[in-house]
């Protein structure tokens, strides 16, 4: 039965007394859960709002964004569309947000709205982070586009990983994750997992710079429904951000989903200088639909309509190999 595939999932609930339990087991069993949303089709709605101060020119006050996303074997297909405004837009209209992308196995096809459409035909695969997954929402704040076991495990694993960034590890820079213990987080029993970052001091030792505490709850697949980040710059004990995932549903016996999650980031002004926990921006995401089994032909992620007008560019190794103007030569399929 393909109930849970979580294969230490007994044990652990045999020795949750047991301290000594290493994270890499539970690791281990985030890593297999995972696996039972590699094919998924999610559609939802994000509400984005900062509401406290610009942090510069181009700030977002505010979104609305309707999204939709596939992953399918080797394919993937993002849809993400609504508007923004800007806190220095004064009167202007909110901006239009219309971003397609469409992976075929070998090619990926996107296209954005810059104020005008540009269009990029390339055969490098660029996952974006605005793809959803239940165990990645935390991680969308930082733009990851990394399964959660993989950032928690740390350096060699998030560089080994094909969509791994390394400029969160540069200049010498380290995590370690471990366990803590058990906790209760909103009525479930959670395994807490401790990542420190560190970096050199200048005397050829690290020293922390900043933490993170996640809450993974066993029977909930080891989604994370509690994960907050310290920065050691601004506060060793009030957080600068705080994600959460709710409103869990069972979609298929032992598989469950969040059809809420929230992120809050907190301002860095307020916590260096007056010790206060103040909110910043906050983002809320509702998911409308679930689908554990998407079976849609290749050509769903091929056939991404270019709009005439749209600038096009074929990218090749990284190099722009050709450019025209859609509408001025037959679409390029």
């Amino acid at each position: 039965m393909e109930v849970l595939l979580v294969c230490l999932f007994a044990m652990f609930s045999a020795a949750v007394d047991d301290e000594a339990i290493p994270a890499e087991r539970i690791l281990a069993s985030l890593e297999e859960n995972e696996r039972l949303y590699q094919n998924l089709e999610v559609r939802w709605h994000e509400e984005f709002k900062q509401e406290t101060r610009p942090i510069g020119k181009g700030t977002v006050k505010n979104e609305q964004i309707d999204g939709r996303s596939i992953r399918q074997a080797r394919w993937h297909l993002l849809e993400y569309g609504g508007s923004r405004t800007l806190w220095a837009a004064g009167a202007e209209p909110p901006k239009k947000i219309d971003n397609t992308s469409g992976f075929d196995g070998e090619v990926l096809r996107l296209v954005e709205h810059r104020g005008s459409y540009v269009a990029n035909i390339s055969d490098e695969d660029k996952y974006s982070y605005h793809m959803f997954s239940p165990h990645e929402v935390p991680l969308r704040h930082a733009m990851k586009r990394i399964p959660l076991s993989t950032w928690l495990r740390g350096k060699d694993a998030v560089l080994s990983h094909p969509y791994g960034d390394p400029s969160e590890y540069a200049g010498g820079r380290e995590t370690k994750v471990s366990y803590v213990g058990d906790e209760v987080i909103s009525g479930l029993r959670c395994a807490r997992l401790l990542l420190v970052s560190t970096k050199p001091n200048g005397e050829k030792r690290q020293q922390e710079s900043g933490h993170r505490d996640v809450w993974l709850a066993y029977e909930r697949n080891f989604l994370p429904v509690k994960l907050v980040t310290y920065s050691h710059f601004y506060s060793k004990e009030l957080p600068i951000e705080e994600s959460s995932l709710m409103d869990f549903k069972e979609i298929k016996p032992g598989v469950w989903f969040p059809f809420a999650s929230k992120i809050v980031v907190y301002d860095e002004i307020s916590l260096l200088e007056d010790q206060e926990v103040k909110i910043l921006s906050e983002r809320d995401f509702t998911v409308k639909s679930v689908d554990l089994n998407p079976g849609y032909p290749v050509e769903l992620f091929r056939n991404i309509f270019f709009p005439d007008g749209a600038a096009v560019y074929r990218v090749v190794a990284g190099e722009i190999v050709e450019s025209y103007i859609q509408g001025k030569q037959p679409r390029v399929e």
